[in-house]
């Protein structure tokens, strides 16, 4: 059996905020994989959540119920407070889809960009599955 959890943290000589998904087999083996995001990263990528959020007009309450959550969490996910890693591609994968649904072009991403099944540390399924946690 394998769990998986996040955990997140400062680096004391980088000042960058990481965050890391930690699996722990069933052997008590552990297996780090992650990725760290600088605070200049981390603003852009809040922004760029919000520029999207913006550009889709959806409303809070809307996006909740169509990603099977509450506005509160969905605020977290927009300041990238997450319980999952994933979460923040699932919410750009939602507004990607509803921006290019009404012929408009994305506010671009530099983080969150790509497909993230090339990232190892993503739970891909769950990511498909388009729903937050």
């Amino acid at each position: 059996m394998m769990h998986i959890g996040l955990m997140s943290g400062v680096d004391k000589a980088t000042k960058a905020t990481k965050v890391v998904m930690v699996r722990i087999e069933e052997n008590n083996n552990e297996e780090v994989t992650g990725m760290s995001l600088t605070p200049d990263e981390r603003a852009a990528t809040i922004n760029e959540l919000s520029q999207n959020f913006d550009l889709a007009g959806v409303s809070l309450n809307q996006a909740a119920d169509e990603l099977h959550t509450t506005t509160d969490h969905l605020r977290q996910v927009l300041n990238l407070q997450v319980t999952r890693i994933e979460e923040p591609w699932i919410l750009r994968n939602y507004l990607v889809s509803i921006i290019l649904d009404q012929g408009k072009e994305p506010y671009p991403f530099s983080k969150l960009n790509g497909d993230p099944s090339r990232y190892p540390f993503l739970d891909d399924q769950f990511i498909q599955r388009g729903k937050l946690a």
